[in-house]
């Protein structure tokens, strides 16, 4: 009940979307619209699932260290989970033989991009053939994954959850984490469609200063409000643009450490060790692709390395990949759900 509160407020913004989306104000109007309807709406419901979200991994995770659950029941239960990406592959293979049906993937999943708040990543509206309508397992059926809690790790749980003097089950334990889950794919997803169409909206600012989609990048959130509200001219603009780029170039011939402790730093370091986040026990050998280098290539059977783990690259399922390795993002994050 107090998540149902907590995210009740993402379902206004569907609303107020298309409200915006249909209404005749200029495209600096409607990027600011939308950032101020997905403020109001869609921040809070989304900070309390991915809170929610993070909760029930991290619980999940603590389970299984402790022996309390296997690590087959943690994942069983984990793939019984209802989630967009699993939704995607279903509708992919239920509606991309149609007319109708493509028009309705692209309405309902053309705002993903890789890169969920990067202006020079297409969307998928921009490339369906590549993310939404070619896919090497579009016609397999999708089956469900149930899932039950064995008898024995039940009453575990149950001896647990008393011992720490918590007053709910383990099947209510459990409800809540599946729905902690599934909220944070939901209202994630929810909440990148008024992003990706701000996007949209910067693209058409770009077009109309004759910039490209890699200039308006290196625009300001406050540039773009002063050119909106007249406070600086247009040739202003564009001059805070170029000197930014020309800055981000420049910086891009430094190299610094992941984390800085002191001047010294800035002079010699050496590279941390990092560790790794596993999110099943599978093993598997194959070639590895970087996706940044080419996103076009064959990825059928290979290990595919990307930056994030944003709703995205979601596509990636659909290209009977063998493994995900992500740069950015833990066992809570959206690819690893």
């Amino acid at each position: 009940q107090r998540l149902e509160n907590d995210i009740s407020s993402i379902s206004k913004l569907d609303e107020e979307r298309l409200r915006i989306q249909n209404s005749k104000i200029t495209p600096l109007e409607k990027l600011f619209a939308l950032i101020e309807s997905v403020k109001h709406h869609g921040t809070l419901a989304f900070a309390h699932a991915a809170r929610a979200g993070f909760v029930a991994t991290a619980w999940l995770k603590s389970m299984e260290k402790e022996g309390i659950i296997s690590s087959s029941v943690k994942e069983s239960f984990m793939r019984s989970i209802h989630t967009v990406a699993k939704e995607f592959e279903f509708d992919k293979g239920t509606l991309s033989n149609t007319d109708s049906g493509r028009a309705n993937l692209i309405e309902k999943y053309g705002h993903l991009r890789p890169g969920t708040y990067e202006v020079t990543e297409q969307a998928y509206w921009e490339n369906p053939d590549f993310y939404l309508f070619t896919s090497a397992r579009d016609n397999q059926k999708q089956d469900k994954d149930y899932f039950d809690l064995p008898k024995n790790t039940l009453e575990k749980i149950n001896v647990h959850l008393k011992d720490m003097n918590i007053k709910i089950d383990a099947e209510k334990l459990f409800s809540f984490f599946r729905n902690s889950i599934e909220a944070r794919e939901k209202t994630k997803f929810i909440f990148t469609k008024n992003i990706s169409l701000a996007l949209d909206e910067c693209q058409k600012i770009a077009k109309d200063l004759s910039l490209s989609r890699d200039d308006i990048s290196f625009s300001t959130i406050h540039d773009l409000m002063h050119l909106k509200e007249k406070k600086i001219s247009k040739k202003k603009f564009l001059k805070n643009l170029m000197h930014r780029k020309k800055e981000f170039q420049q910086s891009q011939l430094i190299e610094l450490p992941s984390l800085i402790a002191s001047e010294k730093d800035f002079y010699n370091f050496e590279y941390q060790k990092t560790q790794p986040n596993f999110i099943t026990s599978n093993k598997v050998q194959c070639y590895i692709e970087d996706l940044k280098s080419n996103p076009m290539m064959d990825l059928n059977g290979k290990i595919v390395m990307i930056p994030q783990a944003d709703p995205g690259y979601d596509w990636l399922f659909s290209k009977n990949i063998s493994g995900l390795i992500t740069m950015y993002g833990g066992s809570n994050s959206h690819m690893a759900i």
